[in-house]
């Protein structure tokens, strides 16, 4: 039976549908035959008109004239549906729209698309609705086109447009009702025409905020878009099919803000199961069990004094039949619904993301919301959080993102230390920016706030912090293309001098402020350039990697700075690297290209690199120094013209080449070393400079003496064509941190940066971690005593035959060496005026050696420690 009914209704669907169908195919067909009619009638009185009545026979047809069968075919063509329309026109609704932007827009159809006057007429009666299609059919002229249209359906439009009612619309509209972000834009800009007095950029933000899609709707926002720009640009974005599952939901961020809804406990679909029997397929109200039971308890309970035990059985029944107790949540038996373990867990859950809901109400100022995710979080703008943002644990357990190592101690009021081992790294989008940010993963209990921003954000180039009142925000600042000069008046210089001596200091540089700058160099150096030399004519040539949404963006950001700089342009060469995006340590990305393949058949500049103790050797009678660093170095160095095309890259979105010396190429480093060397020749002479790539360090015995060579040094950096970033050079200090050793006085120790990378890093679990701690504690072997004594344990857990164990022995040996490297040992820096003395001792485990110098006044200072183990039998 139920088939049948199936089967009818089924066959009335179809009917219907087939019905409607037909309806429509005659309705359409009826509007052809009545518009043919009145185009045959139309012409046939033109015909009448231009024509000088005569008899004629009647068996004889009348010859049509060659203007009638141009206006004929003139007339079917415009009955044409689906024909090419290069410019859409919209319906226009005189009670709605407004006449003069809708001319206007008909009159910019009609030039693009070359219609004439009669075509355009007869193509917009499709688009006129309510009372304008009665005004045409209506409308008698001899001269129907659409000129004479324009001037006599204006009159008759009143011009009373609801504008209060149109921005309503417009702002309660999102991107989600149509099929292209492009047309959303479109159809809302024409409806904001209408609104008299609105800004570009008020347009823009009005439009912008109704795209749904988190990742374009910060990007359109950060790129400054104009109303006539925007259509263009949001025609580059594919909008995704929503599945089938998707369907219910316009967007993930419309779900998290509907107040009405709350997150459930999904309970699968079950059979129905009784509650008083246990058996599947009906529910307790019809089990046929529990009526026999009560019929039975009604037949005992009238007989109960022939049958007493009967009764008293029955009764018993029924009582442990009702002490079954079922919980209303989980529909389980034997517990209440306040005591369900599953409720609890579920409310648990609940309690963990309230935050996917905006609070009614803020009581802090500093806390605004981001989207992570399509979720909307409160974000705390901390400034006094330094050089790191958190986020809580219970948020990272909702999201969905990768926790990576990482290691810090974070002090808080009170001097109270939380260690943290992850971070993870999530974009978060305001409503003017989207920021990618590293966060450390902080325990719950420990945060005020779901997430946390710091100076690590705060300080990042181009992003503006704006605070008013009670009102916030994050904001972006594009970079100017052109570089600006640093005013040292307002910029802290790093110097320990003061006085007098500061206030020459100042004076020197404001003579070279113009070449001491912030941000990429755009100087050129002019005493040498870059040959890129092959030994294959083979062209390399790679696909571009795959890069993410929010990274591509990163890429255009970095394509266009590097362009309106002069670094790069765009190439046809048939070389192709291709690109990168590398983490800084402040967290912003820099983009780097893949030159391996090139490398591999690059011929190598044999051009040496100093020795670094060479230079540490060079400072031992210098008390003061000045670090100069290259802003931007390798890009201040020319590329030759024949090497230009070699250095062609590929991003998914475009195909450029290097005008100045890139990142990445084999012989880079070594070319900036010889021309600065060759620029700096005269001073590396004396002894008063030393250069290692881009950094330069200034050495004098004096105050006066370093600011002698300060200026003459600048003289002959900027004559050559460089710029030096302001932010890290640091002037006439009596302690310099240099090649990973800190000088001062003669003296030289570990960096404390080298050495609390030693004491972070894990203890070794595998032979590859051995060789890192070795590799890193080997870097400062000549600061310990025994050092290949002291390590010989560890060094033995490397070689092929041997099992890995890591034992108490090597947790000893480990300690050890950082023990001494902790408690900061001092050596001297090598003098070759002084005599020098050196101690050796050997045995069949090993030998070792100490470096001393002794002083005109009979005292020793250490130079050096060496050691090494034997190998042995």
């Amino acid at each position: 039976m139920g088939k049948r009914r199936r089967s009818r209704s089924q066959s009335i669907t179809s009917g219907d549908s087939d019905y409607k169908r037909r309806r429509r195919g005659s309705t359409r067909r009826s509007e052809l035959r009545e518009s043919l009619h009145v185009i045959m009638t139309r012409l046939g009185a033109l015909e009448n008109r231009s024509t000088i009545t005569t008899e004629y026979n009647a068996e004889t047809p009348v010859q049509s004239t060659p203007g009638s069968t141009e206006k004929i075919v003139e007339a079917i063509q415009s009955l044409k549906w689906g024909s090419s329309r290069d410019y859409y026109v919209s319906n226009f609704d005189p009670n709605v729209h407004d006449v003069d932007c809708w001319f206007a827009e008909v009159d910019r159809a009609q030039v693009l698309n070359k219609w004439s006057d009669s075509e355009c007429l007869s193509r917009i009666g499709f688009c006129l609705k309510g009372d304008a299609k009665s005004w045409l059919d209506d409308w008698v002229t001899s001269d129907r086109t659409w000129s004479n249209f324009k001037n006599d359906f204006k009159s008759l439009c009143v011009q009373k447009i609801d504008v209060a009612n149109i921005l309503y619309e417009v702002m309660s509209t999102n991107s989600d009702g149509y099929a292209t972000y492009a047309e959303y834009a479109r159809r809302s800009l024409l409806r904001l025409r209408v609104v008299q007095g609105l800004s570009d950029e008020l347009i823009s933000a009005i439009v912008i905020r109704g795209i749904t899609d988190p990742h374009i709707k910060a990007s359109a926002t950060n790129h400054n878009l104009k109303p006539s720009e925007l259509v263009n640009y949001l025609a580059t974005f594919i909008k995704p099919v929503p599945s089938k599952s998707e369907k219910r939901w316009t967007s993930d961020k419309d779900r998290c803000y509907d107040k009405s809804l709350t997150l459930k406990r999904h309970v699968p679909s079950v059979p129905l199961k009784c509650f008083s029997c246990g058996r599947t397929g009906h529910k307790q109200i019809n089990c046929r069990s529990k009526q026999k039971q009560s019929a039975s308890a009604k037949q005992n309970h009238t007989s109960a004094s022939v049958i007493p035990s009967t009764s008293a059985k029955a009764t018993n029944s029924d009582v442990n039949l009702e002490s079954k107790t079922i919980c209303a949540y989980c529909k389980k038996i034997g517990h209440h619904n306040k005591d369900c373990f599953a409720k609890q867990r579920s409310d648990q859950r609940k309690a963990d993301v309230n935050f996917c809901f905006p609070p009614k109400s803020r009581n802090s100022k500093d806390v605004m919301v981001g989207v992570v995710q399509g979720i909307p979080i409160d974000v705390l703008i901390d400034s006094g959080a330094l050089d790191v943002s958190l986020i809580s644990q219970a948020v990272v357990n909702y999201l969905s993102c990768s926790s990576n190592p990482t290691y810090r101690e974070l002090k808080g009021v009170g001097h109270s230390i939380t260690r943290v081992f992850f971070y993870v790294t999530l974009t978060i989008e305001f409503e003017e920016i989207s920021l990618e940010v590293d966060l450390l993963v902080v325990p719950s209990d420990s945060m005020n706030a779901p997430i946390i921003i710091g100076t690590d954000v705060l300080n990042r180039e181009g992003v503006v912090y704006v605070r008013s009142g009670g009102c916030q925000r994050l904001t972006y600042s594009p970079v100017s293309a052109k570089v600006s000069a640093v005013d040292t008046d307002e910029h802290a210089i790093r110097t320990s001098i003061v006085g007098t001596d500061y206030e020459k200091l100042v004076e020197i540089l404001n003579e070279f402020t113009k070449f001491m700058i912030t941000g990429t160099a755009t100087s050129t150096v002019t005493t040498g350039s870059m040959h890129i030399r092959l030994n294959s004519d083979a062209p390399i040539y790679y696909r571009p990697y795959r890069l993410s949404f929010n990274e591509k963006l990163k890429v255009r950001e970095i394509i266009a700075d590097l362009l309106s700089k002069g670094i790069i342009r765009e190439s046809e060469s048939a070389y192709a690297s291709p690109i990168l995006l590398i983490k800084k340590k402040d967290g912003t990305d820099r983009m780097c290209v893949d030159f391996r393949a090139l490398n591999r058949i690059t011929i190598k500049d044999r051009y040496p690199l100093p020795l670094i103790e060479d230079h540490i050797d060079r400072l031992g009678k210098g008390r003061y120094f000045t670090t100069l660093d290259m802003a931007s170095g390798f890009y201040q160095i020319c590329l030759n013209e024949a090497s230009i095309p070699l250095t062609g890259f590929v991003t998914p979105e475009g195909h450029y080449e290097y005008l100045k010396m890139p990142f990445g190429l084999t012989n880079a480093p070594v070319v900036f070393q010889r021309i600065i060397s060759d620029t700096l020749r005269s001073f590396i002479n004396n002894g008063t400079v030393v250069v290692y790539i881009d950094d330069v360090l200034l050495i004098s015995e004096s105050v006066d003496a370093g600011l002698h060579i300060l200026r003459h040094v600048l003289q002959t950096l900027t004559d050559a064509g460089f710029s030096l970033n302001m932010k890290k050079c640091s002037f006439l200090n009596t302690e310099v941190e240099y090649l990973g050793r800190t000088i001062t006085n003669g003296e030289v120790r570990p960096s404390k940066s080298k050495i609390a990378a030693l004491i972070n890093s894990p203890e070794p679990k595998n032979v590859r971690q051995v060789r890192q701690f070795l590799g890193l504690a080997g870097y400062f072997r000549k600061y310990v005593e025994n050092y290949a004594f002291k390590t010989m344990c560890i060094s033995r857990l490397t070689k092929k035959d041997v099992e890995f164990k890591w034992g108490e022995e090597q947790k000893q040996a480990r300690a050890d060496t950082i023990k001494c490297l902790t408690s900061e040992p001092v050596l001297a820096i090598f003098n070759p005026t002084l005599l020098t003395e050196v101690h050796t001792d050997a045995s069949s485990q090993g030998y070792g050696a100490v470096l001393l110098q002794i002083h005109r006044d009979g005292s020793k200072s250490l130079i050096a420690y060496y050691s090494q183990v034997t190998t042995g039998p």
